[in-house]
């Protein structure tokens, strides 16, 4: 039987001492005030005269000298009299009850009555099985009451510190949940227990596992061969990569080093071809709708427009007129035009009719609730727009809403911008919601720069969570929080896509970074972090990092190999309160993930 959590607690005062031989006791003994044996004694520095530490506090506060001799005295003068040990071992009976017998000294009198005396009345709830139970009994029947208590609490006989009213849900936890239990590897039938059968996988001998060289050379391959764990060594013999591997290893590097190469310069190329396939048309170019649409008949390259200080009026005319009727252009941009509720208008009804243009930059253009409401009710019938800017457009939840149900029905918008606006928690359960339909195809979501809190964030990483669509979400200067990020967290542990999360400027300190290296733990799809102007320390920066290192390891172990260079992480931590000795010494021996600082 398990003691109870703690003793019954007895306040015992000077009444409490019945003394087994009172007229024996010396006179020495007694205090000279309350002419009483001495409870707890006290004598003064000065005179060493002794008295009950009651009755000389009591006496100090009337006059500041001794009662006997009227020494000076103040209670600091007050000290410990070893009369005190003399005064424990007096004889005394238990006085709490006629009906106890025991006899014993002063000072084993409070032990008896915190655990011995059957007659002190002691509370059901004090036993740790019996938490909610708040009948009081007398010690010598509070035993038999807790086997018949319907408070009583079973623990799991497995030792994982869990406890159930309910023996059916005690049988089923046992069997089916605990973490404790008796269980099996799959592989090699060995007896485990259920929480180190992750770990155990890691070294399992039977386990099937990929050579490590099956993707030395990338998308090229390497060696497919499976086998045992146990048939490693012996494989690598025989492995036909395994003498090359450091000149195939070379090989690799060569390879990625021109493919970044083919990268630059195709996006040299594509700059080139931007110049040739974008108009600028400031206001003052166009004076008819006929002279634009010249323009875009003998320029067939032209697949983006960029329009300046547009403001309604005729010419705007112009522009919305020859978009009605334009099946060329991708591209139209409207960043800081000023366009407002009249200007998105006029956009939302050449929208209706045009089937050419994926992309819509409108940012900076005071549009507002009424404006997004014009513009929704286009992009829920467009079939063809993919890509969405709408910063310091000044709308706030109405509009969101607005903007929400045209989301909900278009299932071709990608990528959306909604930072510098005025929403807030209610147009954040509206997105949420967006996020959670499984027709969801938005890939980049940026909600920066909006009063958004922990409430907000709470909503959407209720969407994130069940979203499998987004892979790049900004939520820069947000007000996230370390509450906000214990929310996000969580979402990340379910979701299976994002792989950029930006949290700049958002007062997260440690607490919140071990929220995020608990998520960084199981998410594997997350490869950038931006954490700059935060007030993460060295100690936050260190469980991330952990984390993210020991993600990737479990992942390279069990066998899923990738490319080494997808596998490296990338944690942005400038102006933090990091210390560049702090991210040495967590960063050393850490093969996955780079930390980028203020110094680099």
């Amino acid at each position: 039987m398990s003691r109870p959590k703690r003793p019954s607690v007895v306040n015992i005062t000077r009444e409490d001492f019945k003394y087994v031989d009172p007229d024996s006791i010396n006179e020495d003994l007694y205090c000279s005030i309350c002419h009483d044996v001495f409870d707890t004694v006290k004598k003064i520095r000065r005179c060493r005269h002794e008295f009950c530490y009651a009755c000389i506090v009591q006496a100090l506060a009337q006059n500041k000298s001794c009662p006997i001799c009227r020494a000076s005295c103040t209670e600091n003068d007050l000290q410990s009299s070893r009369v005190q040990d003399n005064l424990e071992q007096l004889l005394v009976y238990c006085n709490f009850s006629p009906d106890c017998d025991w006899k014993g000294t002063r000072q084993d009198l409070k032990f008896h009555l915190k655990i011995d005396c059957q007659f002190v009345p002691v509370s059901c709830n004090e036993h740790e099985n019996h938490p909610d139970c708040k009948l009081v009994l007398k010690r010598k029947d509070i035993e038999k009451h807790r086997e018949e208590c319907n408070y009583k609490m079973i623990s799991c006989p497995l030792r994982c510190k869990r406890k159930f009213y309910d023996m059916e849900a005690l049988e089923s936890h046992v069997s089916e949940e605990c973490i404790n239990r008796s269980v099996s590897c799959p592989t090699c039938n060995q007896n485990l227990l259920y929480h180190e059968i992750k770990d155990h996988d890691l070294v399992c001998l039977k386990k099937k596992i990929s050579c490590p060289h099956k993707n030395i050379l990338g998308s090229f391959g390497g060696c497919s061969e499976e086998f045992e764990r146990k048939d490693l060594y012996e494989h690598l013999k025989s492995c036909k990569i395994e003498p090359f591997k450091e000149a195939f290893r070379g090989i690799n590097l060569h390879m990625m080093t021109l493919e970044r190469k083919i990268e630059l310069l195709q996006r040299s190329h594509k700059e080139e071809l931007d110049k040739l396939s974008t108009l600028k048309l400031h206001s003052d170019d166009v004076t008819t709708a006929g002279q634009l649409r010249n323009i875009l008949k003998y320029n067939p390259a032209i697949r983006s427009i960029h329009l300046l200080e547009f403001q309604p009026g005729i010419k705007w005319q112009y522009i919305t007129e020859v978009l009605q009727s334009n099946d060329i252009i991708a591209t139209i941009s409207l960043k800081g035009s000023e366009i407002e509720k009249v200007g998105a208008v006029l956009l939302a009804k050449a929208l209706k009719h045009n089937n050419s243009i994926h992309t819509l930059i409108l940012s900076d253009n005071n549009i507002g609730d009424q404006g997004i409401e014009y513009l929704s009710k286009s992009l829920e019938i467009s079939k063809t727009i993919k890509n969405v800017e709408l910063a310091g457009n000044n709308f706030g939840d109405k509009g969101m809403e607005l903007l929400c149900r045209a989301l909900e029905s278009n299932t071709c918008i990608e990528s959306i911008d909604l930072s510098w606006n005025n929403f807030r928690t209610k147009g954040i359960e509206c997105l949420s919601r967006v996020l959670e339909r499984s027709r969801c195809r938005i890939h980049t979501l940026d909600l920066s720069n909006n009063d958004i809190g922990y409430k907000g964030v709470e909503s959407l990483a209720k969407g994130l969570g069940l979203n499998r669509s987004l892979r790049t979400l900004n939520l820069e200067h947000t007000k996230v929080g370390n509450k906000g990020l214990e929310y996000l967290s969580k979402s990340l542990e379910k979701n299976v896509t994002l792989e950029k999360l930006i949290l700049a400027d958002n007062h997260i300190e440690d607490r919140g970074a071990e929220f995020l290296s608990n998520a960084l733990l199981i998410n594997q799809t997350l490869h950038t972090l931006d954490l700059e102007e935060n007030s993460i320390s060295d100690t936050g920066a260190d469980l991330m990092i952990k984390s993210i290192n020991k993600s990737a390891l479990i992942s390279f172990a069990a066998g899923n190999y990738v490319d080494y260079g997808n596998m490296v992480k990338t944690i942005f931590l400038r102006r933090n309160s990091t210390t560049r000795e702090g991210l040495r010494n967590s960063t050393k021996g850490i093969k996955f993930v780079r930390v980028v600082t203020e110094r680099e």
